[in-house]
């Protein structure tokens, strides 16, 4: 209301304080005063103010019938009774602001916001002018009005209505205008300094004015009610017959009597009547009791004019005028576009921050977040009830990192118990659209932790998309919430608005875009910015997230970046989060692992802020080398995903119980049982984290190794540079000799600086004021290169000796800091090439000597080798980075490793002693599922890379990925595929193109390709040669020089590079396409006379290798050189170095033929003519190369094989089975086969010899311990007459009864008992298909009912039954994938299926009875995992005593279409652990099975060898000890093992032994002389030890040794005399000691083979006799002795030759132990001999190859 006029009666000329335009600050709120202006003119005037003109007033108004209002409580009472009302916003300039306008209610701005003293003066006052107390806080109200409306007066410029705009520049004041003009500019984002200007603003120049006001005069009294009476009126009038204004509202007098003690009546009190013009009038009116009801209120009413007709019409009496409506507009829309945003947010979060407390306050914040954040991170998507944590029980310390956390839907059980509770992500979203917490009601959010909260991300959303009236509101504790403003609260951008109290004292803040607002002390204020860094103590908390949080964004790097869009929200949001991260880690007392952390963010956020090159990335690879990747991943997240699955269903039926607990006490207990449910969960994912700690492992040894052969090159680049410097300033002394006076010249002054300093640290370069264009051009490119320098030097001293963090991490982000965001502004090829002619241009300005051309040339060698050596260290710095990043990264793992096995222990306690401090199991949530949702983004990394390969190969359009689901990303594969061919239509087709293209560049430096420099070109998109083309792919590409006059070698080699960033080629319709990829290196070695080309490797054809590489095009920068450090270029000389030299490329190339009329090219005579202009001597033609068709990648056609015969038509089979008699398949009925597939060829099939190469030298198990392939026509042979023999019997009938409840529509119980007897299963694996085998199974008997229990008795709706006559059926696919076979402890082998075998898809019943073939359909697609489906049989071990790895433990199955056109089914079975996932269902090897074979049962390497070997040799009667260590490099599983012997002893008898026997004359005297040698206890102690066991290349185990032992030996002679007086005795021998090396070397094939008979067949390892050589490494004398020692060696090793060999050739010369295969052979059909194997073989796994039986 407002004051009354100064003149009464006259309804043209209104007298008031108020003016239009007059400006007021609503955040001071509005007096006390129902009948006075409530609001406050503000310190200085915001518009130029008018008076109140009413344009053609009503000066005849009459009163109006009453108007009835109903206000809960006070505050909305006073909003009714003030009738200010404020003019809508319009949001048609950004509907991104979305939603209602606010709301601010006169109620909530009068009451709201004062000091208890100031409240009670209100009330007071109010009371006073309304006429009954409104402080009684249990009274309800209604108000009753009657207005007289004169007429309206509206401020210019609003005449227009509601969406009028006013003219700021004619309606600001001049100070409040430039006031104006000063605010800060922007959309919504604006920091403390620009909101505090905004608040100076309303409090100066106020927020709102008056718009427009209605004249004329109202009546109002107000009645209080208790609750009963008021909810009871309120309820009456909800009927819209009740009226509450116009004709009939007149009857709500009923409702005005007073409340007696009887019961009656309404009221609790009556205010008096008031009116706003206070007309004098009405005070004559009431004080003769004109107006008293004496019928219902007994007192004055405004009713009485209605209830008595004799009473005074107020139309007859009361005429005078007042304001009874203020409209006030929002001073926002003189601020300009670029302000109103700004304006709208401040505006609200201040007014939010005092009134939020008050009745009908609505600010209506909306979120105005550019990112959908569920897309940006869509692969997190949740697995486990939508809050992605494992367990909801509540412990002392809960601190949670997840990607994307949405906080509320976390609902923890015994949140009290909750001391400190901490957040940290990427993206926090609060109450969002998906939250399910979008109404009004509920959005007050308790927060757990009585100690502190904290909330660290760098997205903080609040709200949805819609604004909802009220902010979410985050209650905490007194403590947590004053930690909580103090800088717990902390992230790089926030969206909407927020309000969190203390639950204690009241206090509150409000935070609307990352700003805190705050009302102390009568006043608002902007307090801080939680979009600044957190304290030092919570960063230092929370580094355990922290690193989370780098390595989660690393690995979302590896897909994000693979989009060419720089503007894609998920890059984005990436970048922020990084930069977020590095700034909040900057510290003044930064601790040096923060340090790293925040280097690493940096490096991370440039790699996300380097410039998108142009072109679609296309990988190294083609689009096929993907598929098997994609196929394995596939199956490992199938796997994973059923596991996890089990595990979820777990946690979820254990977090239901968790809600159940009702007592603190037993809370311990329930962290136990929770925590023991996960045990097996966390164990595995232990055991995932050491596989990733060892990953890494091997990642930074091979970087590490990276680093230091990258290094090594740096160095030996930064020799060459300082060589060529040295060299420079020779030439530099000779200049200055030769012409003194010019030496001070400033610009050649400049030059000699650049050419001396340049690549040096700390050379800081400006270019001289008045130097020449080329000069100044210079010195920029020179700055450039000067920066890269340094800072490159910087991070690779860092990191140079790299350990576990960097040497100084702050150098590090001092560098990157320095090379700003976009990285280092590296000088471009043009620049490069320039600066040569920039010196040249420059050195000119002096003499014209021969001094300044040397000058010149070295210093173009000094920009090359700089050149080269800058483009080198940032290779390094890469891989530095690289390097700090997979050490972070080992770190994590092997803490998180650490911590869950630390949980596992501390789970382990009774609960009296848990200590729950040290357990979280709500905050390991998010880095278990981390790892989990790594497998999905490397499925889709490699989806991504597939899709550029197929882009490029058949110039197809990119297929899109939705959703990161495992079934969305499987349907884009399957889009993938269509794609292809849709491709392969083009027409014509791209074939080979018969001549090679000659693409030629003349006059090319030598010095620029030589001295291990590089030649820089491009090779353009319309180059002539080239024009007649279309998707040009090149097959090979050869690089000759011409010029070369001779190098030593007489050949020269050269080294080319294709840069690939980006490239071209032309589509179909001759459109240009932009590409990039990898850079490729290419090799040759070429003759100098001819320059015939010569391969190195030479090959015949390409590769496989090379089939998988994605193909070029010629259209890129190439590089190319001739490395001086190649020894072929040696002595290199150039015909003629001023011509310079032609490089030329020759491509073979592989294109669609489209030429266009402004090329005729003639292809033969082209390479005729090139050839001659490059030699320049008579064309040599060299000899043609093997002619070789290529096809358009995917175009390749296979031989069409015969199309397979498909089974028979199921009702005809159920005729065919039906006839047979069932329990004797022998009453002379006609044998009936499954269809056969085709008879295998003699031309497909291969060898043993050839399956055995295939295998040679690898494993070829994928880490299986055993692969058993069969030809699955005769399995399914096999299956079928098992399916006769067990038909019928019934041992194999299964009885099945299913009951399942439920609730009908109407809410009755309902009952479903399924009763049915299935006959012994037929399986058959489906031929050509490695997905499905197909089952069949005869329903008996069955009986179906279906029940509805209405009033406690059973009512029978539908009731069925089946009998065998029916011939009912069910049939289904099964896939292989669900499909385990089990030998349990019984022998038992069994098929067992997993959950969700069966599919709707692949599933149909014959049976009639629609109802009951449902619901046996729904019983058999609900089959609980692990169902034992089905019995091959027993196998009988009692008499087995073979080895427990060749004794199964279960198996999978699969089907295998080998190239040779042949199907097998393929067992993958576990003997020594359990089974591995899908993903490894296949063998390294496509033809397992030899044409003249029918199976083969392979037994994996290192089995073998570990186990099968040293029982089948034992110790060989020699002590033998064999030990089989892992091969190196063994990731794969797919390395051949081997045996080495560690032990081993052979004694070879070696007697004492007369080695010479002379005579000699001596005079008359004979003399006879003896040589003896002998060994200590006469035999030769031989050690075994290093005999290695391994597989040749025919298959065979071969044993190999060597030695170089050296074998001690005694020499020694006896004499006697002969003479004519007789013989003398011998002389004793005296020994003395020598040695001899001996070299023995021996080899040895031993054939594995297949003994035994029927079922028990084993294997034995055959020895043939060892070739033993023996080598003597004889020496020239040295000694003192009667013989040389050569002559001494000589003779020992004679007999050592007579000796050793025989001993050791025959060395393992027995019968070895044979080895069982029984368990292996027979697991498919244990009861019966179904294969005899016929051979074995090693050629790297144990492999034995049999047929089935007749």
């Amino acid at each position: 209301m407002s004051n009354m006029t100064k003149k009464p009666r006259l309804a043209a000329d209104v007298d008031t304080s108020i003016t239009l335009g007059q400006s007021t600050n609503l955040l001071i709120g509005y007096q006390a005063d129902a009948y006075g202006a409530p609001f406050q003119p503000s310190p200085k005037p915001a518009l130029i103010e008018a008076p109140i003109d009413i344009k053609d007033p009503d000066v005849d108004a009459r009163w109006s019938y009453p108007i009835i209002t109903f206000h809960k409580n006070n505050e909305d009472l006073l909003t009714e009774l003030y009738q200010i009302k404020l003019r809508p916003v319009t949001y048609e300039d950004s509907p991104s602001e979305g939603g209602a306008a606010a709301k601010w209610p006169a109620g909530a701005l009068t009451l709201t916001g004062l000091t208890d003293e100031a409240l009670q003066q209100a009330f007071q006052d109010l009371s006073s002018q309304i006429g009954l107390d409104i402080s009684t806080p249990e009274w309800s109200y209604a108000l009753v009005r009657r207005t007289r409306l004169v007429g309206t007066a509206t401020y210019k410029g609003f005449e227009a209505g509601v969406f009028g705009n006013p003219n700021p520049d004619s309606s600001l004041q001049p100070e409040a205008h430039d006031a104006i003009d000063n605010l800060v500019k922007g959309d919504t984002d604006i920091d403390i300094c620009g909101a505090k200007g905004y608040l100076e603003f309303y409090e100066t120049f106020g927020s709102h004015f008056v718009s427009s006001v209605n004249i004329g005069d109202c009546l109002f009294q107000v009645f209080a009610y208790n609750e009963t009476e008021y909810e009871r009126i309120v309820k009456a009038y909800e009927n819209p017959n009740n009226h509450t204004s116009g004709p009939g509202s007149e009857a709500f007098a009923i409702f005005t009597a007073p409340k007696n003690d009887l019961g009656y009546g309404y009221t609790a009190a009556i205010g008096t009547i008031g009116i706003a013009s206070r007309d004098p009038e009405l005070d004559n009116i009431l004080a003769k009791g004109l107006w008293k009801d004496d019928t219902y209120t007994e007192t004055d009413s405004i009713f009485t004019p209605y209830i008595s007709p004799d009473s005074v019409n107020a139309n007859d009496v009361l005429k005078m005028t007042a304001v009874i409506l203020t409209e006030l507009a929002s001073v926002e829309i003189f601020s300009g576009y670029d302000r109103k945003k700004i304006w709208r947010r401040v505006f609200a979060g201040a007014m939010y921050a005092k009134y939020a407390g008050g009745s009908g306050v609505a600010p209506y914040f909306s979120n105005n977040c550019p990112y959908d954040l569920d897309e940006v991170f869509k692969d997190c998507n949740d697995p486990l009830d939508g809050d992605g944590l494992l367990s909801t029980l509540a412990t002392p310390t809960v601190a949670m990192w997840q990607e994307l956390i949405d906080f509320s839907d976390i609902k923890l059980q015994f949140p009290e118990l909750v001391q400190d509770f901490s957040i940290f992500a990427n993206a926090l979203q609060i109450l969002s659209a998906s939250s399910g917490g979008e109404t009004d009601s509920g959005r007050t959010i308790q927060v757990p932790g009585l100690s502190t909260v904290t909330f660290l991300s760098y997205i903080i959303s609040v709200g949805g998309s819609t604004a909802c009236a009220e902010p979410p509101n985050l209650k905490l504790s007194d403590a947590a919430y004053n930690e909580f403003k103090a800088g717990r609260l902390s992230c790089g951008e926030f969206y909407g608005g927020l309000r969190a109290c203390s639950t204690d004292s009241g206090e509150s803040f409000v935070v609307m875009n990352g700003l805190v607002f705050e009302y102390q002390e009568g006043k608002v204020s902007v307090v801080k910015d939680v979009r600044s860094s957190p304290p030092d103590n919570i960063k230092e908390e929370r580094i355990t997230d922290i690193q989370f949080g780098l390595c989660a964004a690393a690995a979302r790097l590896n897909y994000v970046l693979q989009s060419n869009d720089k503007d894609n929200p998920a890059r984005k949001v990436m970048q922020g989060f990084l930069l977020w991260l590095a700034d909040i880690l900057s510290s003044e007392n930064q601790s040096q692992e923060l340090c790293a952390l925040q280097a690493r963010a940096i490096y991370l956020a440039k790699v996300t802020a380097s410039p998108c090159n142009a072109g679609v990335p296309i990988p190294y690879l083609k689009y096929d080398a993907y598929k098997d990747v994609v196929t394995n991943v596939q199956n490992v997240l199938e796997t994973a995903s059923l596991k996890l699955t089990d595990f979820q269903n777990q946690i979820r039926a254990r977090k239901a119980e968790e809600r159940e607990i009702e007592r603190q006490d037993e809370i311990n207990q329930n962290i136990i049982n929770s925590g023991k449910l996960l045990e097996e969960y966390i164990s595995a994912q232990a055991d995932y984290q050491k596989d990733i700690a060892a990953m890494y492992s091997q990642i930074i040894d091979d970087k590490k190794k990276e680093l230091d052969q990258a290094l090594s090159q740096m160095d030996e680049m930064n020799a060459k540079l300082s060589e060529q410097r040295t060299v420079v300033e020779d030439s530099i002394e000779r200049y200055k000799e030769a012409v003194k006076e010019w030496v001070n010249e400033q610009m050649i002054k400049a030059c000699f600086d650049i050419c001396i300093s340049l690549f040096t640290l700390g050379f800081a370069f400006i270019t001289p004021s008045g130097s020449i264009e080329a000069l100044e051009s210079l010195g920029r490119t020179v700055q450039k290169i000067q920066k890269a320098v340094d800072i490159l030097d910087a991070v690779i001293k860092t990191y140079k000796k790299f350990e576990e963090l960097p040497d100084d991490p702050q150098q590090v982000i001092d560098a990157l800091d320095a090379a700003g965001l976009d990285g280092l502004d590296m000088p471009t090829a043009l620049e490069w090439d320039e600066m040569e002619v920039q010196m040249e241009a420059t050195l000119a300005t002096g003499p014209d000597i021969s001094e300044k051309n040397d000058v010149s040339a070295a210093f173009a060698v000094l920009v090359l080798r700089g050149k080269n050596l800058i483009q080198c260290q940032d290779t390094v710095q890469q891989i530095c980075a690289d390097l700090s990043g997979a050490e972070q990264q080992l770190e994590l793992a092997k803490m998180q490793e650490e911590r869950l096995e630390d949980l596992k222990v501390d789970l382990s306690a009774k609960p009296e002693d848990l200590d729950v401090a040290n357990i979280d199991l709500v905050g390991l949530s998010g880095q278990l599922i981390f790892f989990q949702r790594q497998m999905l983004m490397t499925l889709a990394n490699t989806i991504v890379l597939q899709d550029r390969a197929l882009q490029y190969e058949y110039l197809r359009p990119p297929t899109p990925i939705g959703s990161f689901t495992l079934l969305n990303l499987q349907q884009t594969i399957l889009k993938q595929s269509m794609s292809i061919n849709d491709g392969l239509n083009v027409q014509p087709t791209p074939s080979e193109v018969k001549f090679p293209i000659i693409y030629e560049v003349h006059g090319v430096k030598a010095e620029s390709i030589t001295n291990n420099n590089w030649y820089n070109f491009d090779i353009a998109l319309n180059k002539r040669e080239f024009m007649s083309y279309n998707y040009v792919r090149v097959t090979g590409v050869e690089v000759e020089i011409g010029g070369i006059s001779s190098t030593n070698s007489g050949k020269y080699y050269t080294e080319l590079y294709f840069d690939g960033v980006p490239f071209y080629d032309r589509g179909f319709d001759r459109e240009m396409l932009t590409f990039q990829t990898t850079s490729r290196f290419y090799t040759g070695l070429q003759n100098v006379d001819t320059s015939s080309h010569e391969y190195i490797p030479k090959r015949a054809k390409p590769t496989d290798f090379d089939n998988k590489i994605s193909n070029i095009t010629p259209f890129s920068t190439w590089r190319v050189s001739l490395p001086s450090t190649a020894p072929s270029n040696e002595g290199i000389v150039f015909d003629d170095d001023s011509r310079g030299v032609t490089v030329r490329l020759v491509f073979y190339i592989y294109a669609q033929l489209k030429e266009t009329k402004y090329v005729n090219a003639n292809d033969a005579r082209n390479w005729q003519r090139s050839r001659q202009l490059l030699l320049r001597r008579p064309y040599m033609e060299r000899n043609k190369a093997k002619k070789e068709t290529a096809t358009m990648p995917g175009g390749s056609r296979k031989k069409q094989r015969p199309y397979m015969q498909q089974m028979k038509d199921v009702k005809q089979k159920v005729a065919m089975l039906r006839g047979r008699k069932r329990k004797s398949s022998c009453q002379g009925t006609e044998k009936h086969h499954l269809p056969s597939a085709r008879a295998l060829s003699a031309s497909d099939a291969m060898s043993t010899a050839e399956v055995l190469g295939l295998m040679s030298g690898k494993s070829v198990c994928s880490g299986w311990d055993v692969v058993f392939s069969m030809t699955a026509e005769q399995v399914n042979e096999q299956l079928r007459l098992q399916y006769e023999d067990r038909e019928g019997q019934p041992e194999f009938l299964r009885e099945i009864k299913y009951t399942e409840e439920g609730v009908s529509p109407d809410g009755y119980p309902t009952f479903l008992t399924l009763d049915f007897t299935l006959d012994c299963p037929l399986l058959q694996f489906n031929l050509n298909n490695s997905d499905y085998c197909r089952v069949f199974m005869y329903v008996l008997s069955g009986h179906y009912k279906y029940t509805m229990e209405i009033e406690g008795n059973p009512i029978t709706i539908t009731s069925y039954d089946i009998e065998a006559s029916d011939e009912s059926y069910i049939q289904g696919d099964v896939a292989l994938a669900s499909m385990e076979g089990h030998i349990d402890s019984q022998h038992d082998v069994t098929v067992n299926l997993r959950e969700g075998a069966f599919s709707p898809k692949n599933f149909e019943t014959g049976i009639d009875l629609i109802e009951f073939a449902a619901a046996l359909q729904a019983f058999f697609m609900n089959l609980p995992d692990g169902y034992e489906f089905y019995k091959l049989g027993t196998l009988d071990l009692s008499d087995f005593s073979g080895l427990p790895s060749l004794t199964p433990s279960a198996f999978k199955f699969n089907v295998l279409h080998t190239p040779s056109d042949r199907d097998l089914l393929q067992l993958f079975i576990a003997t020594t652990g359990e089974l591995k996932p899908n993903t490894h269902l296949y063998m390294s090897v496509d033809e397992p099975v030899p044409g003249e074979y029918e199976s083969s049962l392979i037994v994996n390497s290192k089995i073998f060898y570990r186990e099968v070997l040293p029982i089948a040799v034992g110790d060989g009667g020699i002590g033998l000890v064999l030990n089989s260590p892992e091969p190196a490099d063994n990731e794969g599983e797919d390395k051949e093992w081997g045996a080495t012997s560690t032990a081993g002893l052979i004694n070879v008898p070696f007697p004492e032994t007369c080695v010479s026997d002379e005579w000699f004359n001596s005079g008359n005297t004979q003399n006879h002389l003896q040589s003896w040698v002998k060994v200590e206890g006469d035999q030769i102690p031989i050690s075994l030890a290093n005999m290695v066991f391994k597989s040749d290349a025919n298959g065979q185990l071969h044993m190999t040794y060597e030695s170089n032992d050296n074998y001690i030996f005694k020499y020694g002679t006896r004499s006697q005399s002969m003479t004519i007086f007789g013989t003398s005795d011998w002389t004793s021998i005296g020994y003395h000691d020598h040695s001899l090396v001996v070299k023995i070397t021996m080899n040895s094939i031993m054939p594995l083979n297949v003994i035994g008979e029927g079922q028990d067949q084993s294997i034995q390892i055959v020895f043939n006799e060892s070739d033993v050589k023996c080598d003597g490494n004889i020496e020239p004398p040295s000694g003192m002795c009667e013989a040389s020692d050569h002559d001494l060696q000589v003779l020992f090793f004679g007999k050592f030759e007579a000796y050793v060999p025989g001993q050791l050739k025959n060395i393992f010369q027995q019968q070895f132990q044979t080895v069982s295969l029984f368990a292996l052979k027979n697991i498919l059909f244990p009861g019966k001999n179904l294969i005899d194997l016929n051979q074995g073989y090693c050629p790297g796994d144990m492999v034995a190859f049999g047929k089935f039986t007749e």
